[in-house]
């Protein structure tokens, strides 16, 4: 038999071509062959595959933007206005919805509402995006309010050594990352002659996120002293000694920080007489200080 050509005319009697028109295919399972032959698990199949819709629109029954044109009589609490603030049935009331059933899945981007356009020469993008923005999917547009009952998470690469893994952020532990790290406190020192010979106080201050702390900032300041009693001091006090006590200086300490503490070097200046001697001036006191650490994203 000669194969017809595409332009052929087809014969009513399709025994006289043997051409057919498939119309789709039957799988079955031929083990054990002793069961009678059934439907129930063949949408698991990995080979059959459902038919698709190609459309450009899809209109529910009524359209809510022409309700009161096309349907007078519906102009009544129950089927006017679509109320988006309320939970509303999306079949029935009104009957203007698309219910979806299964998963979605936009393989490319996504408009909501109006579409509108982003014209970075008009209204310039801060921070400046990078050279392949925006991407040729995975897009969404918004035109109107977004609400949320739920968390928002953003992907957030790791950042050794303070943040060794990618992290999934809240919305709020995002905002946080672009936000400085305030940190106050006092710390006692109830024993003076702990800090010598350096007169150095290190203070370590918790945290629970870290920034970079190489542009941290900080200041210190002595907030109570604690005297000896008078007769040990003038018994052991040179009438011309120096008794000024002061803060040099206030330095995060890098190598000795942690992702979830900050060490705080406070450098005193002091003579041995008022800190660490037979007989000390000083017996207790207390800093206060103030820790800025800008944060790794800014």
């Amino acid at each position: 038999m000669t194969e017809p050509a595409f332009d052929d005319p087809g014969p009513d009697d399709p025994t006289l071509d043997d051409v057919g028109v498939l119309l789709g295919s039957v799988t079955v399972n031929s083990d054990p062959v002793n069961k009678p032959f059934s439907l129930e698990t063949a949408w698991f199949d990995e080979r059959r595959v459902f038919v698709g819709a190609r459309a450009q629109r899809i209109r529910p029954p009524l359209d809510v933007t022409k309700l009161y044109d096309l349907q007078p009589r519906l102009r009544n609490e129950k089927t006017d206005d679509y109320k988006f603030l309320e939970a509303n049935d999306p079949l029935l009331k009104p009957p203007v919805s698309l219910a979806l059933e299964a998963n979605v899945f936009a393989e490319q981007n996504l408009v909501v509402g109006e579409d509108f356009g982003v014209d970075q020469s008009k209204t310039p993008i801060v921070p400046k995006p990078k050279s392949d923005f925006p991407a040729k999917a995975g897009n969404v547009k918004v035109s109107a309010d977004l609400f949320v009952q739920g968390s928002l998470y953003s992907l957030v690469p790791a950042q050794p050594p303070t943040q060794p893994k990618d992290q999934w952020l809240t919305l709020s532990e995002t905002i946080k990352r672009f936000m400085p790290i305030v940190l106050t406190g006092i710390q006692s020192v109830d024993d003076p002659s702990t800090l010598s010979p350096t007169n150095i106080l290190t203070v370590d201050v918790k945290t629970d996120r870290m920034g970079d702390l190489t542009k941290a900032q900080a200041s210190a300041a002595i907030a109570s002293l604690t005297f000896n009693v008078m007769s040990l001091i003038t018994a052991n006090l040179d009438p011309n000694a120096n008794l000024q006590l002061s803060i040099q200086s206030a330095t995060p300490n890098i190598a000795k920080s942690t992702p979830n503490k900050i060490a705080l070097d406070i450098q005193f200046a002091a003579p041995t007489q008022l800190l660490n001697s037979k007989g000390p001036v000083i017996v207790a006191l207390s800093v206060s200080y103030v820790i800025v650490v800008p944060p790794l994203d800014a």
